[in-house]
């Protein structure tokens, strides 16, 4: 009856996509990516790609893997089906098959996937076969083996091999003989069949034969099953092409092609919503003005036709539009190869993003709570590394940036020492500094004595402001972003960076130039 249930909600899925959509969700212990019931908040059918490198695709019966196949990170793949019994006195949770990474193709009991408890039968590379009890993974029962000559072997296994009497079948020559395989693993020399050994041997015959039909019919029902499972997803996807036939899946895909033509990042056109299609809305909407939520929408779809449109009519030649002017400066550091860190707050409400150079910035990752963003500009060869340590009270610290361009004109080096471990209103994401910055430093890195990056530069008390509330002048209270946010942004990403400490001080001179290297003069232009 759960099987109908099941196959029922497969199919029911192809008529109800407002309920039921392909769509691609984070969960604590990986990423799944399939078939969800939007209103049960569940998994119906689909792939996770667990944190531990394993991944299982099948149906999913309350958020728990029902039936389907997984793959383990060590080479071991297997199909199962969850269901208790029990097994020669034995209970077992799944019943299913798996493969090892030596090519063993294994059917059994199991306690859980993968651990045999009941009979099994392992299938070799080399056309051979065993068929054995197992109890709690471990070996222990009778055994048969035999090969593609004919031979078979009978006896009784426990833990390291045959123990006791053992009955061999040499097909080559049409005759049983009888061994003897001691505790220590000493093999007798052959022995002649009587009476009664081939009244044991029959018995065990019978055994064997009764528990594996068994097994075998069981494992033919669990493939249709699965065959029936894959025929049904056949009719919601298209395997050909990986497309999902639901219209909502169809407007990711047409909204991710867009994104990439205009430069953003949502990662491949596959018709999932994930964290970098979301990202790369949320960028786009930043840049033109609209509600940052980073959701798929036909009006959404519209925009960005408008913006392809108007992107192919500009000249190609010009660095930005003389429609739009400079409306503000920040800082930023390239964390990699192509890639710039900034704040969130430096590029929002810019229609374009531009480096010293004219070189258009493109955004590709914004993060509105941290007040971060990852932009993407020219390659270079000159980028920080982030630090494994977190900020440290007490330690010096080191800033570059672009404080005041207007009139500074360049680059701006200064030094401090960590003054606290958090930023305002007890904020533990930001940390506090001594080291001067002025507006248009924003974004800017915030380096250790090693060179590396302990945190980002967001914002400074105002001294006008604290003195008309506080009736105090703020001096050299500055705030940064810690290095473990940066670093969670990155990886939640995809987005590479190094994270290292040298193995000695480096000198104010040496910071000064790796810091201003790495630096990059932000200016935002709109309207």
């Amino acid at each position: 009856m759960k099987y109908l249930l099941i196959n029922f909600f497969l199919i029911s899925a192809v008529f109800a996509e407002e309920v039921f959509y392909f769509d691609e969700r984070t969960f604590d212990n990986g990423i799944f990516t399939g078939l969800y019931d939007e209103r049960r908040d569940q998994h119906i059918w689909g792939k996770i790609e667990y944190d531990s490198g394993d991944t299982f695709e099948g149906v999913f019966d309350n958020n728990i893997d029902y039936m389907g196949s997984y793959n383990f990170k060590d080479g071991t793949s297997g199909l199962f089906i969850r269901e208790s019994g029990i097994k020669n006195s034995l209970s077992y949770s799944a019943f299913g098959q798996y493969t090892n990474a030596e090519g063993n193709e294994c059917h059994g009991y199991f306690s859980k996937p993968f651990t045999f408890n009941g009979y099994m039968f392992c299938e070799k590379p080399d056309d051979s076969t065993v068929e054995l009890f197992y109890k709690d993974n471990t070996p222990e029962g009778y055994y048969k083996y035999f090969d593609i000559s004919g031979d078979k072997l009978y006896g009784y296994y426990q833990i390291d091999g045959l123990q006791g009497d053992a009955y061999y079948y040499f097909a080559a020559e049409g005759y049983w003989r009888k061994y003897y395989y001691s505790y220590s693993g000493d093999i007798s020399d052959a022995k002649m069949m009587n009476k009664n050994d081939y009244d044991r041997l029959n018995m065990i015959e019978s055994l064997m034969k009764e528990n594996f039909d068994d097994l075998e019919i069981k494992w033919n029902s669990l493939l249709a099953r699965w065959n029936s499972y894959n025929e049904t997803v056949a009719l919601y996807t298209d395997s050909s092409t990986n497309k999902s036939k639901s219209a909502r899946s169809k407007l990711i895909q047409s909204t991710q092609e867009l994104l990439i033509e205009l430069g953003f990042a949502p990662g491949s056109p596959d018709g999932l919503m994930g964290a970098k299609t979301s990202s790369a809305i949320k960028a786009f909407q930043l840049m033109n003005d609209l509600d940052v939520d980073g959701k798929v929408s036909e009006e959404l779809l519209i925009l960005l036709q408008v913006a392809l449109q108007a992107s192919k009519k500009n000249n190609a030649s010009e660095t930005y539009s003389n429609s739009i002017e400079l409306i503000g400066t920040g800082s930023g550091f390239y964390i990699n190869e192509n890639n710039i860190v900034t704040n969130f707050h430096v590029i929002e409400g810019c229609k374009q993003l531009n480096n010293s150079d004219e070189e258009i910035l493109k955004v590709l990752v914004v993060d509105e709570k941290n007040d971060l963003a990852i932009l993407k500009g020219p390659s270079t060869e000159n980028y920080l590394n982030i630090s494994p340590t977190s900020p440290e009270l007490g330690e010096e610290v080191y800033v570059s940036g672009f404080p005041l361009f207007d009139t500074l004109k360049g680059i701006n080096f200064t030094s401090g020492n960590v003054s606290a471990l958090r930023g305002l209103g007890q904020d533990t994401t930001q940390f506090q500094f001594t080291a001067p910055v002025q507006p248009g430093n924003s974004g800017g890195p915030i380096v250790n004595s090693f060179g590396s990056i302990i945190g980002v530069v967001v914002s400074m008390l105002d001294s006008k402001e604290t003195l008309e509330q506080g009736g105090f002048v703020a001096q050299n209270a500055n705030f940064g972003i810690k290095n473990s946010l940066l670093k969670n942004l990155l990886e939640d990403n995809n987005l590479t960076y190094k994270s290292y400490e040298s193995f000695w001080l480096k000198t104010q001179r040496e910071l000064a130039s790796i810091s201003s290297e790495s630096s990059v003069l932000i200016k935002c232009y709109g309207n």
